[in-house]
């Protein structure tokens, strides 16, 4: 009697092929951030950094620095103070790649309130939104950090995702900062 083998996969042939199909799928799945919320936590840091350091540079060059939102192009913006106005953050050695301007476009709305005025970009209903010293002026000044340490005015970002609040960017005139995320809120 002759044994005849017929055709198909063995067990241990369709387990290796379930195996590599489903680590294809689990690192595709990983390495596609569908939400963006990787984009956004990178965001939320590079702010945060950009407001440590524009503190510590005033503290060391004796300067006044700050922070503005651009809104059209929805973007916080380093500026300085170099005695006759506000204008863009430019460093002796060129722009430092911790001083770059963050950028919101596309992936998240923010509501900022700062000096007890709120602007809010989701609903964008104030184009006239300023805070800080040059009320007048259209560089809304968000934040300005002086040579002594101090930031003026006290403030927060908050952070939205499909109009649900995903983080926050809080902070006082003193240069305390403060962060929530998530379950936080």
């Amino acid at each position: 009697m002759i044994l005849r083998r017929q055709g198909g996969f063995t067990l241990v042939e369709v387990m290796v092929v379930v195996l590599i199909v489903s680590v294809m799928v689990g690192s595709v799945l990983f390495s596609v951030d569908l939400t963006g919320s990787q984009k956004l936590r990178t965001a939320v840091s590079d702010v945060q950094l950009l407001m440590r350091g524009l503190s510590n540079e005033a503290i060391l060059e004796g300067r006044h620095y700050g922070l503005r939102w651009e809104r059209r192009a929805q973007r916080f913006v380093p500026v300085v103070n170099n005695g006759g106005g506000w204008s863009g953050y430019s460093g002796r050695g060129g722009e430092r790649p911790d001083f770059r301007a963050v950028s919101w476009k596309g992936f998240a709305e923010i509501a900022i309130t700062v000096g007890g005025i709120r602007f809010d970009e989701r609903f964008k209903d104030d184009e006239h939104f300023y805070a800080g010293r040059d009320q007048e002026a259209a560089e809304r000044i968000l934040v300005e950090f002086q040579p002594t340490g101090l930031w003026e005015p006290a403030g927060e970002i908050r952070f939205f995702v499909a109009s649900k609040p995903y983080a926050s960017l809080e902070w006082t005139a003193a240069g305390k900062m403060t962060f929530t995320h998530g379950s936080e809120m």
